[in-house]
């Protein structure tokens, strides 16, 4: 699967989990801490994509 296609889909899940949670939860006053966990995503990420890829 290529990088981009991985990133899509990836961006599109998160998506519909925090829209599902913003409807569901009361999420307003913790918005601004959304952002660490796909932040934390990312870097683990790239970090695997670096040491453990098959090139």
């Amino acid at each position: 699967m290529k990088k981009q296609n991985f990133t899509l889909i990836f961006i599109s899940l998160t998506s519909l989990i925090f829209i599902a949670l913003y409807s569901f939860i009361e999420i307003n006053k913790y918005a601004g801490f959304i952002l660490i966990p796909i932040l934390i995503a990312y870097y683990v990420g790239q970090y695997a994509e670096r040491n453990y890829s098959d090139r």
